[in-house]
């Protein structure tokens, strides 16, 4: 059991459902369900894993394992910039945490 994390999503377009694999963006499978799209991703990436891993080529680090800080840093307008430090002061938090 891999620790990728999958999306599955009506695609008007192709009128079925389209599995994704968020960390191998490359691979996609369709189904009439969402049930059958989920399974069909899943196991494309179970294989696309097995023949990588034979190949011996780096697999990307599943979003779950990856460690997360809790910090973000977002670069904004000196107008927005200063709301945001308003709306801090008002709440009584840190600009840091808004």
């Amino acid at each position: 059991m891999n620790h990728y994390t999958y999306r599955v999503a009506w695609s008007p377009y192709l009128g079925e459902y389209v599995g994704t694999c968020l960390e191998l963006p490359y691979v996609r499978r369709q189904g009439a369900t969402a049930q059958e799209a989920m399974g069909a991703i899943e196991e494309a990436v179970d294989w696309y894993i097995a023949s990588a891993e034979s190949s011996g080529e780096t697999l990307p680090t599943p979003m779950a394992d990856r460690y997360y800080s809790g910090t973000i840093v977002v670069r904004t307008s000196p107008e927005l910039h200063s709301r945001l430090a308003m709306e801090a002061a008002e709440q009584g938090a840190s600009r840091g945490v808004v």
